[in-house]
């Protein structure tokens, strides 16, 4: 999608795609009644890596390599 981004664009696309990734896993959390405090701490960690991949394959496709 974007190929030329500088550091603190894609530094804010990541913060901003974390907090609403969090604000949905709360939502999630909360409608299905998750009481597992492990299931539920599981959930928030993996947020950021989530974003991370979603970052690197889809928004900056920097995982991606020219070579193919």
């Amino acid at each position: 999608m974007f190929t030329r981004l500088h550091d603190t664009n894609n530094a804010t696309i990541f913060t901003v795609l974390v907090l609403l990734m969090a604000l949905v896993a709360a939502m999630v959390i909360r409608t299905l009644g998750i009481t597992s405090e492990f299931v539920a701490a599981a959930l928030y960690m993996f947020t950021p890596a989530e974003v991370a991949l979603i970052m690197l394959l889809m928004v900056t496709r920097d995982g991606f390599s020219s070579e193919g």
